[in-house]
């Protein structure tokens, strides 16, 4: 029977969706106050909830230890996409592959964006990664709707320093992914959910290994009685379709075929023999055609609701819709913003019988044009770069954008996740997507069909319908945060250090005083504190009796409500295989006697140094310049006595590192210190500046004297260093980078441009010193237009 079909205009949706109220009232017992109401309950749901998204553009995807990762974090309202005007914290973390915390910075937004830099250090294991990015509101809404990014960090020099747990961790951890690269398995979606007995439907096919990583595979269907009703094959992501008219007197099976392997037997869903189909197509650019299906013991036609939503906010609503046999409804197309579409059907008392994503994409993200490449005459014969954001219509776009510019095995272009794919389809999809911004290469073939495949075989849920039907309010655990937070505990006797006032205060600025108490177990947590970077802080608490001082801890972020949520590394298509599994040619055990030239610091309250340089007053030394000159590895000093630090500096210019004696920072002091009065000296280079956050991009030096020992007053108990705000740096690079071999598969970044803010005229321009011998470059442009439109450019130069 050929479907009935009705066109529903958007002027006409809310006139219609009444005279089907007030016919079927009149004309069944079907009392429809279930539904009542249900686009507006959706509505203020999303406005209760107010979900936020985060998109974190990276300089690149992969690196090595010491290295840094460059990065540009986009906050956005998560129904219109349009930047987040809130400037709460915005958490950014990295863990190991054993879930580890390995780093956390906090960052404050400014206009929906925050940059940020994050330094591989050098003691990091070699191995597989994940960035994870949220604001403490996010937590709300789980852990599937953070930003997370996988990433290998190559670390060779590890395997010189690899312990026996280590090596047994990457071997058990290759072998279980070996395991599960090696396990298939097929699920197969019917459209709208369900198979009903002699209604035709498609089926969508996802063949998978145990990572997530799709396999091309062939497969047959098969009835019970060993009858051929149709095949399919899937593509490069394991993703394929069939038709089929099932009967409720048989079931299903498919015969899969792996190519290298063994065929195996997948089932089918069950058969359901009365029920609802729910199908949606798109025939053209115009229209959505939604066919609704119903098989019934009786002659009675059923009745149902249809919903539909783009990111929580309804945009179609039949609140009554009566279906004899099958009923098609033309929607166009205009009607729903790009993105993904979420077609829900409803029993007339609120049950969802069937649903399905439908992708729609009006081409009206923002777009990017390198208006000129030249290579400008002067000093530094930078290569200038002009950049032009418009729309379809070639307006041009103010906007807040962020560039990179990589050279090496730049390769193709990249199917990674990218923030227009992220953004408008992976952050709206249950489960991991592979390859995403493939679904958005339109020089592919037939790259309708695959994202429609992608639509029948994931799932959408932010919220249970039962909630937004009974008006529950949900429960939020996680409040946003401002500012700087310190955790800690007293320890002692519980007379002491339960209830007890606590307080804190930097410990180069004494007079400002921050209070507070500790609960029944003696933990204290001090909020909203205005530090950035990192800060050196004192933290006194209460003396009892007979001069009884409790102990004092701070303890690592997520613990005691902390922002951050137990979390265990999930192998993903992405993950490689460890590559340290055993030990290097030049491993040893590690000192356990000091060694004066030695990297030690141990006890430095800024960490461990690179070397720590101990003074013997019997060396005639006239200076600290004397002393550095002879001792001090990676230094620069000119016959001036002019010192900077050999390595990460500035394309402009070479800064003067910092300078500090007993505490106190001072380039005067340092340099002007008596020989014989210095204790030691610790020379801070590349990563081991984390301590001193920006200021230190271009490396510390740190004196401490005989008269004071700033070590012995600034014991852990009392003093303590903890990160404030992240203040993000300038980018700078390595004057002598080398070139990577292409046999050595390394991407470097030559430039970051975290603020390519265009105006008026859509215009915004950078510039970058190219390294000698390099002709071909990779320019990545991301971000998002004053309006909300979202931007991704590509840019491949050169040979």
């Amino acid at each position: 029977m050929k479907p009935k079909t009705a066109v529903f205009p958007a002027m006409l949706l809310v006139f219609l969706s009444l005279m089907f109220k007030l016919t079927l009232s009149a004309q069944t017992d079907v009392s429809p106050d279930g539904l009542s109401g249900l686009d507006h309950k959706l509505s203020e749901y999303t406005g209760i909830t107010a979900p936020q998204k985060l998109f974190l553009h990276t300089d690149k995807t992969n690196y090595m230890a010491g290295e840094t990762i460059w990065f540009k974090a986009y906050l956005v309202n998560g129904v219109t996409h349009q930047p987040d005007p809130s400037e709460a914290n915005l958490h950014v973390e990295i863990r190991d592959t054993e879930g580890n915390l390995v780093h956390h910075m906090v960052l404050k937004p400014r206009n929906g964006s925050a940059a940020g830099d994050i330094e591989l250090k050098a003691s990091w294991a070699d191995g597989n990664y994940q960035i994870r990015a949220y604001t403490d509101w996010m937590l709300n809404a789980g852990e599937d709707f953070l930003f997370h990014q996988s990433f290998y960090l190559e670390n060779p020099a590890h395997a010189n320093r690899i312990d026996n747990n280590a090596r047994r961790f990457n071997r058990n951890f290759n072998r279980e992914l070996e395991q599960m690269e090696q396990t298939h398995s097929v699920h197969f979606f019917p459209e709208g959910g369900h198979l009903v007995n002699d209604v035709l439907s498609r089926v969508a096919v996802k063949v998978t290994d145990a990572t997530g990583k799709g396999i091309e595979a062939s497969g047959r269907i098969l009835d019970s009685r060993g009858n051929e009703a149709g095949g399919f094959s899937t593509n490069a992501v394991g993703l394929g379709v069939f038709f089929l008219t099932p009967s409720a007197e048989t079931g299903y099976r498919a015969e899969v075929q792996i190519p290298g392997n063994r065929p195996f037997i997948a089932d089918l869903p069950g058969v359901a023999p009365h029920g609802f189909v729910l199908g949606v197509d798109m025939p053209d650019r115009e229209m959505l055609e939604v066919t609704v299906h119903y098989s019934s013991a009786s002659a009675e036609p059923g009745h149902c609701a249809i919903l539909a939503h783009t990111r929580g906010q309804a945009k179609f609503f039949l609140p009554d819709f009566v279906v004899q046999d099958s009923e098609t409804i033309r929607i166009p197309l205009s009607d729903f913003p790009t993105g993904i579409t979420h077609f829900t059907l409803f029993s007339t008392g609120g049950q969802p019988l069937a649903e399905r994503l439908v992708f729609v994409n009006h081409d009206d993200q923002a777009y990017f044009d390198i208006r000129a490449l030249s290579l400008r005459s002067g000093e530094d014969n930078a290569l200038h770069v002009d950049v032009l954001a418009s729309d379809r219509q070639g307006i041009p776009m103010e906007g807040d954008f962020s560039a990179s510019v990589q050279f090496g095995n730049i390769g193709e272009r990249s199917h990674r996740e990218n923030i227009f794919s992220y953004l408008f389809m992976s952050s709206d999809l249950g489960g991991l997507v592979q390859d995403p911004s493939l679904y958005f290469d339109y020089e592919q073939e037939n790259i309708e069909k695959a994202v429609d495949l992608l639509m029948l075989t994931h799932g959408w849920r932010r919220f249970r319908w039962t909630d937004v039907l009974s008006s529950t309010s949900p429960v939020f655990a996680h409040a946003p945060s401002f500012g700087t937070t310190v955790s800690g505990r007293l320890t002692g006797p519980d007379n002491l250090v339960r209830n007890a006032g606590v307080s804190l205060r930097k410990a180069d600025e004494k007079l400002q005083v921050f209070t507070t108490q500790t609960n029944e177990r003696g933990f204290f947590l001090f909020e909203n504190l205005p530090f950035t970077d990192s800060v050196l802080v004192e933290i006194l608490a209460p003396i009892g009796a007979q001069g009884v001082e409790p102990g004092i801890e701070i303890l690592p972020v997520g613990e005691e409500g902390g922002t951050t949520s137990s979390w265990s590394y999930e192998m993903n298509p992405l993950t490689k295989p460890q590559q340290i599994t055993a030990r290097g040619r030049d491993w040893s055990r590690a000192r356990t006697q000091r060694d004066p030239e030695a990297a030690s610091g141990s006890n430095s309250p800024y960490g461990r140094p690179d070397q720590t340089i101990y003074v013997d007053p019997n060396q005639p030394y006239a200076s600290v310049v004397d002393i550095l000159r002879d001792k001090a590895i990676g230094l620069i000093i000119s016959p001036a006595g002019n010192i900077t630090v050999r390595g990460p500096t500035s394309i402009q210019n070479q800064q003067p590192p910092i300078f500090i004696i007993d505490g106190v920072e001072s380039q005067g002091a340092f340099m002007g210190a008596h020989v014989r009065d210095i204790d030691r000296i610790e020379v801070f280079r590349g990563a081991s500046t984390a301590a001193f956050g920006s200021r230190g991009a271009s490396g510390a030096l740190v004196a401490y004297t005989k008269r004071r020992d700033f070590n012995e007053e600034t014991s852990p108990q009392h003093m303590f260093l903890v990160a404030g705000l992240h203040a993000p740096r300038a980018f700078c690079t390595d004057f002598e980078m080398p070139i990577p071999r292409l046999e050595d598969q390394q991407v470097k970044t030559i430039t970051w441009e975290p603020n390519l803010v265009t105006g008026l005229d859509g215009l915004a321009s950078f510039q970058f010193l190219p390294p000698s011998g390099v002709e071909g470059y990779r320019i990545v442009i991301q971000g998002i237009g004053k309006e909300g439109k979202v931007g991704f450019g590509e840019f491949l130069i050169g040979n």
